[in-house]
């Protein structure tokens, strides 16, 4: 990979990272960026990334989606079973 994809993938995955941190809709999107971040990760190896910060940013974005995402869902499972328990 050559260091003008590098870029171009790394802010697509801080791009699509952001986008993800939307609970429940956000989620295809922290996939998409899960794997531009991958596909960086493994083209690039051990070589610099100019854009490693954006990088960095968009799995984090990215990881904090989903985990957002999940907390959500348990909550409202949990709030329909306790509605569900007490009618």
């Amino acid at each position: 990979m050559d260091k003008i994809e590098a870029i171009q993938r790394s802010l697509r995955c801080f791009t699509l990272g952001l986008i993800g941190i939307v609970p429940l809709l956000g989620v295809p999107f922290a996939l998409l960026a899960l794997d531009n971040f991958r596909q960086v990760r493994r083209g690039l190896g051990a070589q610099w990334n100019p854009a490693q910060a954006y990088l960095r940013w968009g799995i984090a974005t990215a990881i904090s989606g989903l985990f957002l995402t999940i907390v959500l869902t348990f909550v409202v499972a949990i709030i329909i079973v306790q509605q569900l328990a007490f009618a």
